[in-house]
This record gives structure tokens, sequence and C-alpha cells, in this order.
């Protein structure tokens, strides 16, 4: 059953790819005005093409769909994308940085204890708003690709147990 299954599966990803194959690689009408179409509209169309290019695993694709649907298409999905500018990324980077987590991490806690996106979370959203726009630039989406540096990543030190600790857990266990 399992081995039945995964040739589906395979039969099924070699006939979407295939279909993905057939998929024009710049926008069909060239006559068309791009320079007026919003972030979102670029996005859509844009994603899945690069998803191909780049063979990117269904996670990963899923990751980068939820990172935009939850934190830059609210702010960027409605903009026209020939109007992103420089100063424009930087306070998007400014306001995530200010924007509460959601979820587990938010659930029964006072609006002072909630914390702020990861600086991770932030990197993150930074390189998936700038990856397309070498793309938009050859599609006459803008005229210009906005120069700015990403957002640094800072780890926190996780806490290991101490070598006491771990002999007295295993003496009481």
């Amino acid at each position: 059953e399992y081995r039945r299954k995964k040739a589906i599966e395979k039969a099924t990803q070699k006939i979407a790819a295939e279909n993905m194959a057939a998929a024009p690689d710049a926008p069909s009408v060239e006559t068309e005005d791009n320079m007026s179409k919003t972030f979102r509209e670029f996005m859509e169309r844009f994603l899945p093409i690069h998803a191909r290019k780049k063979n990117l695993s269904p996670k990963t694709y899923d990751s980068y769909r939820q990172n935009l649907e939850t934190h830059i298409y609210p702010y960027f999905g409605d903009w026209v994308m020939s109007s992103i500018t420089s100063s424009a990324i930087d306070s998007f980077i400014d306001y995530l940085y200010q924007k509460p987590c959601r979820g587990s991490k938010s659930y029964g806690k006072r609006a002072s204890e909630i914390p702020k996106l990861s600086s991770g979370t932030v990197k993150k959203c930074y390189n998936i708003l700038t990856l397309g726009f070498e793309t938009a630039k050859r599609w006459n989406y803008i005229s210009e690709i906005p120069n700015t540096t990403g957002p640094s990543e800072h780890y926190k030190k996780r806490k290991a147990w101490s070598a006491q600790q771990i002999s007295s857990i295993l003496e009481k266990i």
C-alpha cells in the first residue's frame, strides 16, 4: 500500500512538473503596463516560477507563502511595485522589529509581556521581500532595484545542563 501511494504521488509530481515547465517564464503580454502593478500581483506571478527554477521543497514554498501572507502583504501587498524604495524597506524592517508575536508565544499574556518577532523572522521576511527585485526589473515592474542591506540575525545562546546537573538527574532516575 505504501509503495502504491508513493508511486501515485511520484506520478502526480511528474505531471505537475511537466505542467509547470510549460508555463511562460516572462509576462505573457509584452505590451502590458507592469509599472502600475502591485507587489502582491508581482509575487503571485513570480513565486511559482521561482520555486520551479530553484526546485524549492513544498515546505519551503509554504514557508514563503506563510511569511508573505502574515508579515509582508499586510504592509506591502497593495503598494505599486515601482513605488517601493529603500527607505520604505527600512521602515518595513523597523515595523517588523516592533511587531508582536502571535500564537502560542502570546497566549494568555499581557500586551507588555508578548515578545516581538525574532531577528531570524525579520531576516527571512526581508529575504523574501527582496527575492524578486531583479526579475521585477527584467519584467518592467520597477525601473531601479532598491539599494538596501538586510538586517543582521542575532542568536540566543541556549542554556545547557552542567555535568553536575546531569549526574544528579541520572542518580535520581
